[in-house]
């Protein structure tokens, strides 16, 4: 799963204005707790998704499989 940060609020590369539409490293970790995370991480990278989205931004990586 990839999806902006809470952090992304300081960029102009995208993603909701809402904080709570964005995402929590720890809260979404606490709520997926029934896996096992191959890799759990916020980043900062560079987004190229159009016009809009492009730029440094700030996001949450997720890979887990079930326990």
């Amino acid at each position: 799963m990839e999806s902006y940060s809470t952090s992304q609020l300081k960029y102009e590369t995208g993603g909701p204005k809402n904080i709570d539409l964005l995402i929590d490293l720890n809260e979404v970790m606490d709520e997926l707790n029934g896996l096992n995370f191959k890799f759990a991480r916020e980043i900062e990278r560079e987004i190229i998704e159009g016009d809009y989205h492009t730029g440094l931004g700030s996001v949450v990586q997720i890979a887990g499989v079930k326990k």
